[in-house]
């Protein structure tokens, strides 16, 4: 795969997790995996949801450490 200066990689590539697009590449997926890991990964709904499960948990574990440290 060639990559043109300027591509953005999806944060997940280094560690995919099972449902990732690029996490068992196959005939099935590669063209998905080439599109949404490089440059479009803001368009990936797996991406999406990754990240706004992971907002969500800094958010509730940021409020936690906030109502501790007000005790």
């Amino acid at each position: 795969m060639v990559m043109k200066a300027g591509n953005e990689m999806c944060p997940h590539v280094k560690k995919p997790f099972p449902s990732c697009h690029c996490f068992d590449m196959t005939s099935r997926n590669i063209d998905s995996a080439i599109h949404y890991c490089i440059n479009h990964f803001s368009e990936c709904e797996i991406y999406r949801f990754r990240s706004k499960k992971s907002t969500s948990y800094n958010n509730i574990k940021s409020g936690l450490t906030r109502s501790f440290e007000a005790s």
